[in-house]
């Protein structure tokens, strides 16, 4: 019995991996462009998308991307912080975190070594 689901585990893993592209050899080479910011990652009370200080000053150059994914991570665990700084942040909700902190983690090389 045991034996039987290890070797359907496995199967599924394998099949997954195939149709996923995974294994095997690639057809081409190709490049991605950077990693675009999550245009969904923030909302305000209403589910809108924020348009709040963080959006105007990555909007405006203010704010360069991995500074603007930074502070609006921060702004997860520290919002009245981020408010202090930059003004009028929306409140991120709790579903919001997941792509708040991929957005970060693709920004990582943008961040100065001091911010990283």
């Amino acid at each position: 019995m045991r034996n039987s689901r290890f070797i359907a585990v496995g199967a599924v893993i394998a099949l997954v991996l195939t149709a996923t592209g995974a294994l095997g050899a690639p057809s081409k080479t190709r490049r991605l462009g950077p990693a675009r910011l999550s245009p969904h990652a923030f909302h305000d009370d209403q589910g809108q998308v924020a348009q709040d200080a963080l959006t105007r000053a990555l909007k405006s150059k203010e704010l360069d991307r991995g500074e603007y994914a930074l502070a609006r991570a921060r702004s997860l665990f520290h919002l009245g912080k981020v408010r202090e700084q930059y003004g009028d942040v929306a409140k991120p909700a709790p579903r919001d975190a997941t792509l708040i902190l991929r957005d970060l983690v693709l920004a990582y090389r943008q961040l100065s070594d001091g911010d990283r």
